[in-house]
């Protein structure tokens, strides 16, 4: 198989070029290619255009960067500070730019994550809720429900009508039952 591979590695390579291959552990990791010549300056061209777009492309983000920041902060004037918690949305007849609520520092919960784990220790969550709900519990002796009358003011008003009304009654018999006594102590002293 070494061989074999060994074989392929020669068959695409250029002729006229310097190769090396770097072993690790017995194994060919790396095929190393020395360029000399026209060779050479082919690719030190292209490596160089290579890093001029890299310059360009940084350059370009840090100029996007910078206009991102004007452009907030264009924006967030146009809005009150309290406005902070809204999305807001700027409308011009070609263009329309939105910035986002601005979200408080802090900590962000992943309660999809918290919901697996927790799926994963119900058993012992399970246990657990158990164990906490003996120990919480205490006996409670039976007893009779009780009983609450609420009575409304109309009622209380008849019934402080009737109650006057018993009273008068009761005086009013009580007179009457002295002068029958008296009445019946008058026929008795006559007999």
């Amino acid at each position: 198989m070494f061989i074999k591979q060994l074989l392929q590695l020669n068959e695409a390579r250029s002729k006229g070029l310097t190769y090396s291959e770097k072993e690790v552990k017995g194994v060919v990791e790396r095929v190393i290619v020395e360029l000399k010549g026209n060779e050479s300056g082919k690719m030190t061209k292209l490596v160089k255009r290579f890093q001029e777009l890299e310059d360009e492309i940084e350059a370009l983000e840090n100029a996007k960067k910078k206009l991102s920041v004007e452009i907030k902060q264009n924006v967030t004037e146009m809005f009150d500070a309290t406005d902070v918690v809204y999305t807001r949305v700027v409308e011009t007849a070609k263009v329309s730019i939105t910035l986002s609520k601005q979200e408080e520092a802090g900590k962000k919960i992943n309660y999809e994550k918290v919901v697996q784990m927790l799926v994963t220790m119900v058993p012992e969550l399970t246990a657990k809720v158990e164990q906490i709900k003996e120990a919480c519990t205490t006996e409670v002796k039976a007893r009779e429900p009780s009983l609450r009358v609420k009575v409304d003011e109309g009622f209380k008003e008849i019934w402080s009508k009737i109650k006057s009304s018993a009273k008068a009654m009761l005086l009013k018999f009580n007179v009457w039952a002295k002068r029958y006594d008296a009445k019946l102590d008058d026929v008795k002293s006559l007999m």
